[in-house]
């Protein structure tokens, strides 16, 4: 330490010196106070950022009794006594971050009951012991992101109730109990970011009045429980994206009077209750890009005032992105209310389904504000939804060619069909056809009848030749008929014989109808 300096008098530091900041490798290991050595013992500023340190005489800094502000970032500390801190009383700013610091023993800041804001992350701490701060009363910060630690204490901010800002993002954190920031009745900024957590439970930030951003994205969150926020009226940043939410409820934001800006991105959320945001009237800035949603009712869940023009003075949004989702189209109150919103609104990379009829109608409203892509039908897979006009107009155009090609009337003088009154357009018979079989029918019938009758009076003539001597008469009846049936209206033909040989010489006769 103080190499370029080595040959110097004391002399040259009898002067009150307050800021210090050190260039180039320094070795802190060496038991020597060099500042009670140079008489620079009335500093309260003192840098030693990127000073190639790699560990610290417990008693180093024991002459600083002054000392404010300590920078000792960027260096290769390893391990930290627990007293080498501890006579730098004044100590209010402590910069420990990217370093590769393991563990911090619970004394280590046990004497800087003036701390504020301590800055220890990027190591490689595990964990915080749950009375590391105990005596720090007064601190308002605490940055401990991007390191290792799996857990945090119930216990480990109780006592500080001035605590003000908590930084814990990129940790390997499991869960927070309801407990742990319990008595910190001035927390502001809360972030939770890059961790495991699978579960807020409702009273975690139930002593948080003062919340003001918290930020809990990519983590295993799979759903809000309702009221989680109730207590927080004054939060205006919730960041959530990045989690596996599939379930909020409608009461999931109750409370939030001041929000300004919700970002639920890249979640699993397929459906949104309608009521869920009617619980955020300051609302600006919405962010569901990345979902599963497969429809949004913008009127539904943004009402717009029933006696202007504009939206309802209890919504102020000023940008929503719903890009990236499951949405096909849209319903013609979204688009009275994406027509009179002054919000700028992302719709972009939907599957839209660009057909003739709602969406169509969707389009010549919001032609001039928005430009989708279609996904279907096919002719117009991945190009704008401004050909939706063209393509209709010329779909029409083809049903109607179609619909008069099956319908254009036939003069009665060229059309043999017509002339007849013959129906063909569905394939009927034809009324010449139909006569046609008929008159087949009926002549089949009268040949058949007349073989029949020749045969009748054969046996006729052949029964009056029977000898007169014979006692018994039989009875003999021939009898034939046939029946034979047109296929549109002709009646029976029936043929029949009867014959009697009978004791009273009845006559025989023929009967034949036709």
């Amino acid at each position: 330490m103080f190499n370029d300096v080595a040959n110097m008098t004391q002399e040259t530091f009898h002067s009150v010196v307050l800021g210090l900041r050190v260039f180039g490798s320094t070795r802190l290991e060496m038991e020597k106070d060099h500042f009670l050595r140079w008489n620079i013992t009335s500093l309260t500023f003192l840098c030693l950022s990127q000073s190639n340190i790699m560990k610290i005489w417990q008693r180093a800094f024991y002459s600083l009794v002054y000392l404010v502000e300590l920078d000792l970032s960027e260096n290769r500390i390893k391990i930290l006594d627990s007293q080498t801190f501890y006579y730098n009383t004044q100590l209010v700013w402590l910069y420990l971050q990217w370093n590769r610091i393991t563990e911090l023993h619970p004394s280590t800041f046990y004497n800087n009951v003036r701390l504020q804001e301590i800055y220890i992350y990027n190591n490689r701490i595990t964990s915080l012991h749950p009375d590391l701060f105990k005596n720090n009363v007064e601190l308002e910060k605490v940055s401990a992101n991007y390191k290792r630690i799996t857990d945090i204490h119930p216990s480990t901010f109780r006592n500080n109730r001035e605590l003000k800002e908590v930084q814990l993002s990129g940790n390997n954190i499991i869960s927070v109990h309801p407990e742990t920031f319990n008595q910190n009745w001035e927390l502001q900024f809360l972030y939770l970011a890059g961790n495991s957590i699978s579960d807020i439970h409702p009273s975690t930030f139930r002593n948080n009045s003062e919340l003001i951003q918290l930020h809990m994205k990519e983590n295993k969150i799979t759903l809000i429980n309702p009221d989680t926020f109730i207590h927080n009226r004054k939060l205006r940043y919730l960041r959530l994206q990045e989690n596996i939410i599939k379930e909020i409820s409608n009461s999931s934001f109750r409370g939030l009077e001041k929000l300004h800006k919700l970002d639920l991105s890249s979640n699993n959320i397929e459906e949104l209750n309608p009521l869920v945001f009617h619980e955020t009237p300051k609302l600006k800035r919405l962010n569901l890009a990345h979902n599963l949603i497969r429809s949004f009712n913008f009127e539904l869940y943004f009402p717009m005032s029933s006696t202007s023009d504009s939206s309802n003075q209890t919504f102020q949004l000023d940008y929503v992105n719903l890009s990236s989702n499951r949405l096909t189209t849209l319903d013609v109150a979204s688009m009275k209310w994406l027509h009179l919103t002054t919000a700028v609104i992302d719709l972009t990379a939907n599957p839209w389904n660009c057909d003739c009829s709602v969406l169509l109608e969707v389009w010549r409203g919001l032609k001039h504000k928005l430009t989708l892509h279609c996904a279907s039908p096919r002719q117009l897979q991945g190009k704008s939804w401004d050909l939706m006009e063209e393509f209709c107009s010329q779909v029409a155009e083809d049903m109607n060619k179609k619909s008069n090609t099956s319908s254009e009337p036939v003069s009665p003088r060229t059309d043999p069909k017509e002339e007849s009154g013959v129906n063909t357009e569905n394939g009927g018979p034809s009324v010449v056809t139909t006569t046609l079989i008929v008159i087949g029918v009926l002549l089949v019938c009268a040949v058949g009848g007349g073989l029949i009758l020749a045969k009748v009076v054969k046996r006729r003539s052949n029964r009056q030749k029977t000898p007169e001597y014979c006692d018994v008469y039989a009875f003999r009846a021939s009898y034939v008929s046939i029946h034979s049936y047109a296929e549109v209206g002709a009646g029976p033909s029936h043929v029949t014989d009867q014959s009697y040989a009978d004791v009273g010489k009845r006559p025989s006769y023929i009967t034949v109808q036709s």
